[in-house]
């Protein structure tokens, strides 16, 4: 059971990693001139004249805006992994919880997703935390020591 939690924290502790990386950036030009390119491109295009600027900059080698602009904040992500925190230690109490849990967890973060003009959750994160929760119900309430025992196995026997 320590080994699975260890795994699941590790999992999620990619997925918070991810969910910093655009408040703590670090310059990157071919990354940067990557996501300036991937904004142009599915901006509309009366938008697009606006991006411009920044994209010839990352271009030219000169200095351009923060191409990963983040509509949350570290208060927000620390909610996040409080979140998902609580329903792993919760799970490995109470593993028929998770279940009831797991729907919770996910409407709680869709609500902060929206509150944040939809800038929190990627498709990579949201299957990354939907991965989470499901392995975290099925691995952890299929552990031998959180099942109960058949109620037949676990009666004395009679001798006949």
């Amino acid at each position: 059971m320590t080994h699975l939690l260890t795994h699941l924290r590790d999992k999620k502790a990619l997925i918070i990693a991810d969910l910093l990386s655009p408040l703590h950036y670090k310059p990157n030009r071919e990354a940067d001139l990557l996501a300036l390119m991937k904004k142009y491109i599915s901006a509309e295009p009366e938008q697009r004249p606006t991006l411009e600027p920044d994209l010839r900059a990352c271009l030219d080698g000169c200095p351009y805006a923060n191409p990963y602009t983040s509509p949350y904040t570290e208060e927000d992500v620390a909610y996040c992994d409080e979140l998902l925190e609580r329903f792993l230690h919760a799970a490995s109490i109470d593993p028929p919880s998770a279940k009831r849990h797991r729907q919770t967890v996910l409407n709680k973060l869709e609500q902060l997703h929206t509150a944040r003009h939809h800038g929190l959750l990627d498709d990579w994160r949201r299957q990354h935390i939907i991965d989470l929760l499901d392995t975290a119900v099925n691995s952890i309430c299929l552990c031998p020591e959180h099942v109960p025992p058949h109620p037949a196995s676990s009666a004395p026997q009679q001798m006949r």
